[in-house]
């Protein structure tokens, strides 16, 4: 405010001055605030002109937390997989797969005799 008052030498620029920065930063403001909203509704696949209740954003938000979980964990065996595949000669990774085919098979019957055991 001293450096707008010795300036011009009147108050009434000085807050003049002021009024119209705290007014750009409040804009500023807004349109950041606008544009994280926008951001938050393309990520979660919402649109703008179709409002949500709380219940439906809480689904939402969950699937869309439960699908990056579940990225997360397949990216994690993933890689797992690949650092195994690549240490693994041929017929070490022909042993894996007919051992993961008849554990497979062995949990389908165990499934079905549990089913129709009883």
């Amino acid at each position: 405010m001293t450096k707008s008052y010795l300036k011009d030498g009147n108050v009434d620029y000085a807050l003049k001055f002021f009024e119209e920065g705290v007014n750009k930063r409040m804009t500023q403001k807004k349109e950041q605030e606008d544009y994280l909203e926008s951001l938050f509704d393309s990520t979660l696949g919402l649109n703008p002109s179709d409002p949500l209740d709380l219940h439906s954003f809480k689904h939402k938000y969950s699937q869309a937390i439960l699908v990056r979980s579940k990225i997360h964990q397949e990216m994690a065996a993933i890689k797992k997989l690949d650092n195994i595949l690549q240490e693994c000669d041929p017929s070490e990774i022909d042993n894996l797969y007919l051992l993961h085919i008849v554990l497979r098979e062995e949990r389908q019957l165990l499934k079905y005799l549990a089913n129709n055991g009883n």
